[in-house]
Parts: C-alpha cells; sequence; structure tokens
C-alpha cells in the first residue's frame, strides 16, 4: 500500500471517529427514544465499518 492510500485510510478512520463521537454524543442529549435508537444503530453500523477497515489493515500488514 502507498503512503498515499495509507494517509487517505488514516484520514477516513479519523472521520469515521469524528462521527461515532459526535452521533453517541447527540444520541445522549435526545429525548425521543426513536430517535435515539436510530442513532444508536448509525453509531454501531460506524463502529462496524471503523473495525472493519482496522482489521484490513492489519491483514495489509502481515
Amino acid at each position: 500500500m502507498t503512503q498515499k492510500e495509507l494517509l487517505y485510510i488514516e484520514d477516513t478512520l479519523g472521520h469515521l471517529k469524528f462521527l461515532i463521537t459526535n452521533i453517541n454524543d447527540i444520541s445522549n442529549r435526545v429525548s425521543n427514544e426513536e430517535l435515539e435508537s436510530s442513532l444508536k444503530d448509525v453509531e454501531n453500523k460506524l463502529k462496524k465499518e471503523e473495525k472493519s477497515i482496522k482489521k484490513l489493515l492489519e491483514i495489509e500488514g502481515e
């Protein structure tokens, strides 16, 4: 993997972490349970994507 590709992936992981943190914060503040549940679903999907990318990086590094 090239340095440029690695930088792109690191940037993507940073964006995912930013989204996860902010969605978590918002879901903890809303009073609507349906909205809170939907936000938690989105947060969990983003965490799953983050984990998948990190796993691919581990495989690439082997």
